[in-house]
């Protein structure tokens, strides 16, 4: 019997017990690399999730204070994101446990992987902006948690985002954690340059936010900032290269967000958003864009300030939808229909402008050749072109590459539910997305201004 099939074999032995006369362990949920997690019922009903240390774990002082820091720094937060512990203790055989909140749903990560490796844009934003609002009040009481990706964020089957896995979080009032202690914490793909050097001082909250933007980096393009074969090799990467841009990965994705994530990936900590609220409030600006223009080629990110909103937007409290997932930011845009009647007006005008030209055109054309020369090119351009066989020209028109605007998304709503997961549970690998863009039409050829005026007359 292997490692695995023992931690395997051990945690399952734990299901029908009482623990410690308390809480009796339902069922088996998920086994990680460090614990186990049972549903569990306290004798006065309540259910609760049980998390209990692997025995040889548990033995190492190191982890296992490391351990017991999840809940206490999580109740510190203050925050419903943050998940709750109720109790902790040590098991009959001497196994540090915690008692913690019990959720139903699915990490974002799974959620992810679900839906083929990749999120759509605007339901990011929308699962971001509860995560910032999380980090605004841990950030406020001092606690930088370090370890913030899809696997540690949980989306529950009510819409509401949790923040998984306080462990080696640092606490400002602790002179010096035990993570300190033992080198690199962290996961490689998602750690800031500074963490990824071991400089602990330098760790704050800004470094939070680069694993912020890394995680949205990933949900978008379904690959890392830094691509590796071995986590070392990761580490390397996140100490001596910049991060790449997102746009260079994901090509659907809207410059505004673009602009956002590659702005949090900054190396330098000074040249990122400098708060959980800046950044916030950065994504919910772009979201407003998003929502106003989806035509627009390039788009500016106003740099905002700490605790100001953008004029273009007026935050609103993010919905649900069918399924319970949280739906977009809801913004508001000053001065979109005063544009909208002024470029109503323009077309308006232009149009009138257009009939004259035809009108003064076909007399020209009636009356003979003109020696006029804009009657000779506005006639000359109304020719049909010339059909082109086989020429570079015609193979990119027909190119899958070539496509039209992509589609908007199905909504949200749409998504089937997902079946009942409790947080911690295994990591799931990430499929690829393959885009088939729609065949093209083949337009009708143009008519001459001398075929359509024949039909008239």
């Amino acid at each position: 019997m292997d490692e695995t099939d023992l931690t395997m074999t051990r945690a399952e032995a734990r299901v029908g017990t009482l623990l410690n006369g308390r809480w009796h362990l339902d069922k088996l949920v998920g086994v990680g690399g460090m614990a186990a997690v049972y549903a569990a019922t306290h004798r006065n009903t309540k259910r609760v999730a049980v998390k209990i240390l692997h025995p040889e774990i548990s033995a190492d002082d190191n982890a296992r204070q490391r351990f017991l820091r999840e809940g206490y720094a999580a109740n510190q937060v203050g925050h419903r994101g943050a998940v709750s512990a109720d109790d902790d203790g040590l098991t009959e055989d001497g196994v540090a446990f915690l008692v913690m909140e019990l959720l139903e749903g699915e990490t974002i990560e799974e959620r992810s992987a679900r839906h083929g490796g990749t999120l759509a844009g605007r339901e990011v934003l929308a699962l971001m902006d509860q995560v910032l609002a999380t980090l605004e009040a841990a950030h406020a009481k001092g606690i930088v948690h370090r370890d913030l990706k899809p696997e540690n964020l949980f989306l529950t089957r009510e819409g509401v985002v949790k923040v998984l896995d306080f462990g080696i979080a640092r606490l400002e009032q602790s002179a010096k954690s035990p993570s300190q202690t033992q080198g690199i914490m962290g996961t490689p793909s998602f750690m800031a340059p500074e963490q990824a050097r071991g400089r602990w001082e330098e760790v704050d909250a800004r470094s939070d936010l680069w694993a912020i933007g890394a995680t949205m980096f990933t949900l978008f393009s379904g690959r890392f900032v830094h691509e590796a074969e071995t986590a070392n090799e990761a580490l390397v990467a996140a100490v001596t290269q910049r991060a790449r841009s997102l746009a260079g990965v994901a090509l659907s994705v809207h410059p505004a967000i673009v602009e956002v994530v590659d702005k949090a990936l900054a190396y330098e900590r000074e040249a990122r958003f400098q708060s959980a609220s800046e950044l916030r409030e950065a994504l919910r600006a772009a979201d407003a864009f998003i929502a106003s223009d989806e035509t627009q080629p390039s788009l500016r990110i106003p740099l905002v300030k700490p605790g100001s909103a953008p004029a273009i937007v007026q935050a609103g409290p993010l919905g649900l939808t069918a399924d319970g997932v949280a739906a977009s930011v809801r913004s508001v845009q000053t001065n979109v229909s005063a544009s909208k009647g002024r470029a109503k007006a323009s077309m308006v005008a232009f149009s009138c402008m257009a009939l004259a030209l035809v009108a003064w055109l076909g007399r020209e054309l009636i009356s003979g050749p003109s020696k006029s020369p804009v009657v000779a090119i506005v006639a000359a351009a109304a020719q049909p072109a010339p059909v082109v066989e086989h020429s570079a020209l015609a193979a990119v028109a027909t190119s899958p590459l070539a496509a039209a605007p992509a589609s908007e998304p199905a909504p949200v709503a749409e998504d089937p539910a997902p079946s009942p997961k409790i947080a911690h549970s295994a990591a799931r690998s990430r499929g690829a997305v393959i885009a088939h863009a729609p065949t093209p039409t083949k337009a009708a050829p143009a008519k001459s201004a001398a075929d359509l005026l024949s039909k008239r007359h």
